[in-house]
Parts: C-alpha cells; structure tokens; sequence
C-alpha cells in the first residue's frame, strides 16, 4: 500500500504534463482524465493509507497534519505558475514545468517510502 502514493503521484505528473502539449480535443479530454482518476484514487487512498500506518490512536491529528501538508502543497501551484506568468513562460512550458514539480514530489515520495518500510519492517 505504500508503493501506491508515489505511483499515484506519478500519475498526476504525467496528465498536467500532458495538458500543455495537448493539440487535439482528444488530448484535451485525455490529459484531465488522468488528473481525474489521480484525484478518485487519492481520496480512497488516504482513507486506508493513515489507519493501516499510524493504527487509529493518533489518526485525527495525523489527518489534520496532513490536510495542513496538502493545503500548503496546493498552494505552491499557483505561486509556480505566477512567477512563471511573471517571466512570460506560454502555457506548454507552465505545464511541464508543473508536471515536473509533482514529478518530483514523486520521487521524495519513494524515498519516505522506503523509509516507512524499513520503520515498519524493523518494528
């Protein structure tokens, strides 16, 4: 279970990477579908993920700091993009530049997961 966030993360970064290049309609339907099913799975994730880790002793503040983690995350989007709309950066770069921001969340994920499996593993 914990493998799945980096992978789900990995797919948020492939659909708003794809949402500049995007030429057709069909791109344009693709590239926000894949962002959708990032965020379907991300909810029900997030319901299993934080009982199964942190048991149900400490789940409402474990709940309230992450809420707080992806609040602030959320907001660096548009502070990305406005600096970006600052140096007159067009949208396909906007695009990839974000996908890259979450591409490389993605890899901080992998490395927190294997530090949780090692935790876990160890006892």
């Amino acid at each position: 279970m914990i493998r799945l966030l980096p992978m789900l993360l990995l797919q948020m970064s492939v659909g708003v990477s794809l949402i500049g290049p995007a030429e057709s309609i069909a791109g344009w339907y693709v590239a926000p579908a894949v962002v959708g099913v990032t965020q379907g799975m991300a909810g029900s994730l997030r319901g299993v993920l934080f009982p199964v880790l942190c048991r149900t002793m400490h789940l409402g503040a474990i709940r309230s700091l992450a809420s707080t983690i992806m609040v602030i995350l959320t907001a660096n989007g548009p502070g990305i993009t406005g600096i970006l709309i600052e140096m007159s950066a067009n949208f396909l770069t906007q695009s990839l530049i974000l996908g890259l921001w979450c591409s490389m969340v993605v890899v901080s994920c992998w490395i927190i997961a294997a530090r949780v499996r090692t935790d876990l593993a160890t006892g």
